[in-house]
């Protein structure tokens, strides 16, 4: 019983398959098995290549020990492989700059994911997923064998690697020389262009300085002059492009031979200053190739010209702005000057307001006031917490559960600032003991009452069950020792007004004198 089973799809450039489908199953004595068809060789080897793109029939024969034959046929189907049509690059080919490479190719069966590129240099092989534009950097000049090879997604390659040569350019060496010596305000200097070979027929560009701004400071004469109106270092540019393979190279030469003007300049040891302050200048001035031959200061307040390069500590005597300038000479009689403004502010003034009382648990608003321009208010307490509704303001709410000094400090522009303080006395509710012991023994001998020595208006009035009047203070500096005259008076009970003061009401109550 003979079978042959189903074979494989192959691909046309990816080599030979050796048949092994066929078979004999009914265990009978004979064989060996033969392939044949388009493409089978007699070892049963089939050629993709031979048989060609598509679907043929092939066949197996098995004939057993009695020379009886049988067979079966089966289909192979040889898939097309993808095909590069073009590999090409674009653009100038010059070593160590980017090289454009093209391709244009026939995908075959399947999808062509796979781009295979051996750049013929010994880098490493570059692959990649899709037949985008690429580039590649040769590092020196020279023929190169580069090869693009593709794979699809069913493993089919494009047969052989598809060739292309790169020649490599070489780029250009450009140089150029310059006049060594040439002063300002008008200094031309002109430049030798060297660069091998020396034709007229090269491309030239030239940029004098390093950001070119408008045509004056470039050329494409082969040798050309420019004036500079400054001392530089300028950096010089020349690109030398070849005509025959369109490489070019980049050379950049400092030109530092021209004798500058001198440069005024100078600096504040500070940013402003406030009123009664002072500032000193400080001389940054250049003479480059010169020496340097006097300074000149004019302080913008009509104050007298100052002369010599360190000058003593300015101070002004009205705020306001200042033009200060400096003007230097050099040795070769080159001047050059700077001005600068400078702001002297005037100082804000800040009073934190006078002294106040509150009674315990109240409030009171800080009666501040400030003069100055752009001003802010910073409040700070003696002790936390501040109890201030807020510290940014210049009368705030204060609300102090004790004694506090509250100190205002007020910022001006310029940072200029001042300070006050105020003292908030808090009131507390006077303690008043309704017992004492003036007996002599060095205990409760007085009627004494916290808190009412911080009543600075305060007044007591002590009177008998009769209503008479045996005791009144105004302050309460000294307290009562249950006397009247001189004279000690008796065990009883006794009934007071206070009046504290500062806003509290009258208080009353007894007290009674124990002997």
């Amino acid at each position: 019983f003979v079978q042959f089973s189903t074979i494989p799809d192959v691909c046309l450039n990816n080599g030979t398959v050796q048949l092994t489908q066929g078979s004999e199953t009914s265990g009978m004595a004979g064989g060996p098995g033969i392939y044949s068809g388009p493409g089978v060789s007699g070892s049963g080897l089939f050629n993709p290549l031979t048989a060609g793109v598509g679907t043929h029939t092939l066949t197996y024969t098995w004939t057993s020990s009695f020379n009886c034959p049988g067979s079966k046929t089966q289909t192979i189907s040889v898939l097309a492989a993808p095909i590069v049509n073009t590999f090409t690059t674009s653009g100038n080919r010059c070593e160590t700059q980017n090289i454009v490479f093209q391709n244009t190719v026939t995908q075959g069966a399947g999808t062509i994911n796979t781009w295979i590129y051996d750049w013929g240099d010994g880098t490493p092989i570059t692959t990649v997923t899709n037949g985008n534009d690429i580039t590649h950097t040769y590092s020196l000049p020279g023929s190169y064998n580069a090869t693009l090879q593709l794979i699809t997604n069913g493993g089919c390659k494009s047969a052989p690697p598809f060739p292309l040569q790169v020649v490599v350019n070489a780029l250009p060496v450009p140089n150029f020389t310059y006049t060594d010596t040439t002063c300002l305000p008008q200094a031309k200097v002109d430049f030798v262009n060297l660069t091998p070979p020396n034709l007229s027929d090269w491309y030239y560009k030239w940029y004098f300085v390093l950001n070119p701004l408008n045509a004056t400071d470039s050329s494409s004469a082969v040798s050309p002059s420019h004036i500079y109106s400054s001392a530089g270092p300028h950096a010089v540019t020349l690109i030398a492009t070849s005509p025959l393979t369109g490489c070019n190279d980049t050379i950049t030469k400092t030109v530092n031979t021209i004798h500058p003007a001198p440069l005024a300049s100078f600096n504040f040891n500070k940013p402003g200053i406030c009123l009664g302050d002072n500032v000193t200048v400080l001389d940054n001035s250049t003479f480059a190739d010169g020496t340097s031959s006097s300074w000149t200061w004019n302080f913008g307040d009509n104050s007298p010209n100052a002369n010599g390069r360190i000058q003593p500590p300015k101070t002004y005597t009205t705020a306001g702005t200042f033009d200060v300038k400096l003007t230097i000479k050099n040795s070769f009689g080159c001047t050059d000057d700077t001005t600068r403004p400078f702001t002297v502010f005037a100082n804000p003034t800040a009073n934190a307001g006078p002294d106040q009382f509150i009674l315990e648990g109240g409030s009171a608003i800080l009666q501040a006031s400030a003069t100055g321009t752009g001003l802010t208010y910073l409040w700070t307490a003696s002790s936390s917490p501040a109890s201030l509704n807020s510290i940014s303001v210049l009368q705030p709410l204060a609300s102090p559960l004790a004694d506090k000094t509250y100190t205002l400090k007020v910022t001006a522009a310029g940072g200029c600032t001042a300070t006050d303080n105020v003292f908030i006395k808090v009131l507390k509710f006077p303690e008043i003991p309704n017992t004492f012991t003036p007996n002599g023994d060095g205990i409760h001998d007085y009627w004494e009452i916290t808190y009412l020595n911080s009543y600075p208006q305060n007044r007591v009035q002590i009177f008998t069950r009769t209503g008479k009047l045996v005791f009144e203070s105004k302050g309460y500096s000294k307290p009562w020792d249950g006397n009247m005259n001189g004279l000690s008076l008796p065990l009883d009970t006794y009934y007071y007004i206070i009046e504290p003061g500062n806003g509290r009401k009258p208080i009353t109550g007894y007290v009674t004198i124990i002997k």
